[in-house]
């Protein structure tokens, strides 16, 4: 059984894939090969390379100036532009100088530091990597026997080329680009060097290849939520995209649950919880037959459809108790505003909402409806500073599970 470790092509979004590393190793993920495109391929190349701290350092490096001369980070917005105003000038001056594009000596020279090719020739683990010949546009996998001694950091720069926002790479009198060009996420390399067990990191939450999720020898890692823009190097930024990379790695691996939040799914967690999930479930059936009771009539289906469960539909990730008091608790979690970057137990969740709905720790136990008017109440307050609100599924039942769950949490 050979084994692939795949990388995805996506500038500054390879962060992520740092991070999925990170949770590969705690999990005693090991490959024979490994493969990628652009960003993907320096990723690849450090894997090869069994040099884990030397990407970190990398990583934890890079900054607009550390990739172009005269950095700046292009985001999606333009109030992000706006605040880099003073830089827009300097860095479209050296970018049209000769239709080059921006100036990549500082990332060449950061690549250089950390490439260490005594390292990766001899590594046992095999390699390769995607650019496309720009006359033409004949795409090329480069294994790692084509590369000659001297060449790794240029076969990694041919990798990654975007052109035009990256100049093109010149190689013995051969111009190339961006690998992403042809295939941002060659799966279909790994296969073809003969791998029957992929592990895939896509940076598209959609998917590069949709397919490839369904296919038998594939296992396909791709981020919960999108990742930005791939010329964004802001430190904030990255340091997110690994954290993420790293708790969605460690969710396909069952060591976290939830959907939009991540909760420890620990041996002894899932025993922390059950007792309360429990306790929760019997909550909602109350609540449900109360719910029906109060509006028997023909007129009335959505009383016989689980209303308080189905408001929980869009936070569900699984099946079980245990599932849907997780669901809950992200519900009432994103009511609250708390981060969605840090692995919550079971205490720091029961923390978090009591401590936000202290005001209604009495009247949940003797008048639900009126604890569930105050937190509705506490939301339109909040809502009113916003510039905008999302819509709720269905404010009523919402804010009667968050008093439910609030109920059980303060009973433990």
């Amino acid at each position: 059984m050979k084994k692939a470790l795949v990388f995805a092509g996506g500038g500054s979004k390879g962060a992520y894939q740092y991070g999925a590393w990170k949770a590969l190793r705690e999990e005693g993920e090991s490959f024979d090969l490994a493969v990628g495109t652009s960003i993907g391929a320096i990723n690849a190349g450090f894997y090869v390379q069994d040099d884990f701290e030397a990407a970190g350092e990398m990583w934890h490096e890079l900054n607009p100036d550390s990739v172009m001369t005269n950095g700046m980070n292009f985001e999606k917005s333009l109030a992000a532009l706006y605040e880099q105003r003073e830089s827009i000038a300097p860095f479209l001056k050296t970018y049209f100088k000769d239709g080059a594009g921006a100036d990549i000596t500082p990332f060449l020279n950061c690549l250089k530091k950390y490439a260490n090719e005594e390292k990766f020739f001899h590594s046992p683990v095999d390699y390769a990597l995607l650019t496309v010949k720009s006359q033409g546009m004949q795409p090329l996998e480069i294994l790692k026997k084509d590369i000659k001694p001297g060449y790794f950091v240029q076969w990694l720069n041919a990798s990654c080329a975007c052109f035009p926002a990256f100049p093109r790479c010149e190689i013995d009198g051969q111009m190339y680009v961006d690998g992403g060009y042809y295939d941002n996420l060659p799966i279909l390399t790994a296969l073809r060097m003969g791998s029957d067990d992929i592990t895939a990191i896509d940076l598209r939450p959609e998917g590069n290849h949709p397919a490839y999720m369904h296919h038998p020898q594939v296992r396909y890692l791709k981020p919960s939520k999108d990742l930005g823009s791939f010329l964004c190097f802001d430190r904030q930024v990255l340091d997110s995209l690994i954290q993420l990379g790293y708790h969605d790695t460690l969710r396909f691996f069952g060591r976290v649950k939830g959907l939009n939040y991540f909760f420890d799914n620990s041996a002894d967690q899932q025993s922390r919880r059950a007792p309360a999930a429990r306790r929760f479930l019997r909550q909602i059936n109350a609540a449900e037959l109360m719910y029906e009771s109060n509006r028997r009539s023909v007129l009335s289906r959505a009383a016989r459809s689980a209303p308080f469960i189905k408001s929980l539909l869009s936070h569900l990730s699984g099946e079980g108790e245990d599932a849907l008091f997780l669901a809950a608790c992200e519900l009432a979690l994103s009511r609250t505003g708390a981060p969605d970057d840090k692995i919550y137990t079971f205490d720091s969740v029961r923390e978090n909402l009591l401590t936000y709905y202290q005001e209604i720790r009495e009247t949940v136990f003797f008048d639900l409806t009126a604890a569930a008017e105050a937190i509705e109440k506490r939301n339109e307050e909040k809502s009113r500073s916003l510039l905008s609100e999302l819509k709720r599924n269905d404010p009523e039942t919402e804010d009667y599970l968050i008093a439910l769950l609030t109920r059980v949490l303060w009973d433990e």
